[in-house]
């Protein structure tokens, strides 16, 4: 993907957005009489850290080679600050998560990420990839892979989980043509298999 491809990816996905249900962000309520059943929610990660490794990774390697950076929370309340479940675009420029869509937008999307997920014993309900549109991305992928892994070691109560899968098991983008795909996963969770509360 040269720059100029990269810009119009980038333009497609946030002037094209197709969330068609309504976007809800859970919050915590105490209310008087549920004072006993309330917890406190145990995130994954915030947000604004989040950001900044994406950042980092980008800043590491030319962005246009890593591709476009997408963040997949499976579940609510997995990141501080941006608690609906759903598809983001990291938008670096703008320093901004742009909401794309939700699991009932694109059901067969988030199903494809499970039937990965569960093949390969994978944990977390939380996902970092790269869109590309380039199927020759090795290289670049074992940079990512190695840059991110570091990354979010360095926060300390986190692990990483990379799997490639290849062609035809790569996971097609829902708002971009198919020739956007998703090949190489980064699942996220928190260390000694601890997972957010939903």
């Amino acid at each position: 993907m040269n720059h100029q491809q990269f810009l119009v990816a980038t333009s497609e996905l946030t002037q094209k957005v197709c969330n068609k249900h309504p976007i809800s962000t859970p919050c915590v309520i105490f209310k008087e009489h549920q004072q006993n059943q309330v917890r406190l929610i145990d995130y994954t990660i915030d947000k604004d850290v989040l950001s900044q490794i994406i950042f980092d990774v980008l800043r590491s390697l030319r962005k246009e080679e890593c591709g476009l950076p997408i963040i997949v929370a499976t579940e609510n309340n997995v990141i501080n600050r941006m608690e609906s479940a759903g598809v983001y675009y990291v938008n670096i420029r703008k320093n901004e998560f742009v909401y794309l869509f939700g699991k009932e937008d694109y059901k067969r999307f988030f199903e494809s990420l499970t039937v990965v997920q569960e093949r390969l014993n994978l944990k977390g309900s939380l996902l970092i990839s790269f869109l590309t549109d380039s199927p020759n991305q090795c290289s670049v992928n074992e940079k990512l892979s190695d840059q991110l892994n570091e990354l979010i070691h360095l926060h300390g109560d986190l692990n990483c989980e990379s799997t490639s899968i290849e062609h035809p098991e790569v996971i097609t983008f829902p708002l971009l043509n198919t020739n956007f795909n998703l090949r190489l996963l980064h699942w996220i969770k928190k260390k000694g298999g601890v997972e957010h509360v939903k």
